[in-house]
């Protein structure tokens, strides 16, 4: 393995204030880095509402694109769904070889964006909140209670293993120390993952 080949970012909470579209000054660097490092169509921003059936003429995907300056998936099913989706892009932008283990996703929350990487066999990085003025309360709720788990569970059980552990990698999206499967993080430059 060469390493990761495309990041997919979760943007509520983890690369923007909830329901902003312009990228959080705590992230702002680390955004730009990964924007360099891969090239822009080499992220994506995957979103339950942007770019869903709900996003009406996908004005919204077509706003933050604008924003952010990288695509959003447009997709069908809700996280944790969209896998064919997800692969798809990745394997037009990567190239036909490309698999789920070369593709890393970020995310705040631990079922939606950890899990489901995990099950896919992804690196995922799990950061904390960025603010939670604005956010969500139920996903505040869920995101609590997901985090409670998980200290009650995580002296039991480790994180999956990945095949880019111990290359180097793009691993953070900042915003605080992460935690999470297949690798942690929340640095903001490439570096060794151990």
């Amino acid at each position: 393995m060469e390493g990761i080949k495309g990041v997919i970012f979760d943007k509520d909470n983890t690369i923007t204030a909830p329901y902003v579209d312009e990228v959080h000054e705590q992230v702002a660097d680390a955004f730009e880095t990964s924007k360099r490092v891969f090239g822009p169509r080499k992220l994506i921003i995957i979103s339950n509402s942007a770019g869903t059936l709900d996003d009406s003429g996908h004005a919204a995907a077509i706003r933050i694109e604008s924003s952010l300056g990288v695509p959003v998936l447009r997709h069908a099913v809700k996280k944790p769904g969209a896998i064919p989706e997800v692969l798809e892009h990745f394997k037009k932008e990567c190239g036909p070889d490309t698999t789920y283990e070369d593709l890393c996703i970020i995310g705040d929350r631990l079922l939606t964006d950890v899990m489901w990487g995990n099950f896919a066999g992804m690196l995922t990085v799990h950061t904390q909140i960025l603010t939670p003025e604005g956010d969500n309360k139920v996903a505040a709720i869920v995101r609590r209670l997901e985090n409670g788990f998980s200290r009650i569970l995580s002296p039991r059980w480790s994180a999956p293993s990945h095949p880019a552990m111990g290359e180097k990698v793009v691993v953070g999206s900042g915003g605080g120390e992460g935690k999470g499967g297949r690798g942690g993080g929340g640095s903001t430059d490439t570096q060794q993952v151990k």
